[in-house]
């Protein structure tokens, strides 16, 4: 850990409320600390080809789960995926807990800071930066979790809303990579779909339907495909 980061280590820890980092003088000074390592120590740019890691570390920090070998393959990839740039959407609170040694080690070009609304706590707060996406020819996605949370909230946010004429991502730009995004499943299985809306993988009123389903079998890639190019 940065030790810029290391007095707040514990900060949060007794309850996860993204939404609720700047109720505190001690939230608000670890917001801008944020802010600040993150435009000092990035470029800024995003690229026609990029890697999107969305709350990378989430499963460990928040649901106290063991390491899945999904996060290992994020990483690695990360760590040697060339030609690219790499993207993070990450809340504040874990981007101080462990997700900035990514940026201290120089290996993300723009970061994203998320908070919550009703529907996601995937919602970036500098939201006019996405536009910087409508040039993008590739978009690798990857993090936690898919299944109506996080990462398909994100990939609606980067595509834009054709409906008010905001488009960005390419639809068919965006390439899940399957064995490095975690999955569960925000209303329950297949019965109980149907009941659920908000925006999601393809960009409708849907909670992660077949529709979504079928994108991510057809247009999924894998650590290892993307290790080879």
């Amino acid at each position: 850990m940065n030790l810029e980061f290391e007095r707040f280590k514990d900060f949060g820890k007794d309850g996860y409320f993204p939404c609720r980092i700047f109720d505190t003088p001690l939230g608000v000074e670890l917001g801008q600390l944020c802010l600040t390592h993150a435009e000092s120590n990035t470029s800024g740019i995003i690229g026609e080809k990029n890697l999107i890691l969305v709350h990378p570390y989430f499963s460990i920090l928040a649901d106290k789960e063991p390491k899945s070998p999904k996060i290992t393959n994020m990483e690695n990839l990360v760590r040697n995926t060339k030609e690219v740039r790499k993207i993070l959407f990450e809340d504040f609170l874990h981007y101080a807990h462990k997700s900035h040694e990514f940026v201290d080690e120089g290996l993300i070009d723009k970061v994203f800071f998320t908070t919550e609304d009703n529907d996601s706590d995937a919602v970036p707060v500098n939201l006019s930066d996405l536009k910087k996406f409508s040039n993008s020819k590739l978009n690798y996605i990857c993090g936690s979790y898919s299944g109506g949370r996080c990462v398909d909230y994100v990939i609606s946010k980067i595509r834009g809303s054709r409906s008010i004429g905001l488009k960005y991502a390419p639809y068919f730009s965006i390439r899940p990579i399957k064995d490095a995004i975690l999955f569960k499943q925000l209303y329950g299985w297949w019965d109980k779909l149907e009941e659920k809306s908000t925006g999601a993988m393809h960009g409708v009123v849907s909670r992660f339907n077949l529709l979504d389903r079928l994108y991510y079998f057809i247009m999924g890639t894998t650590t290892s495909k993307i290790l080879k190019k």
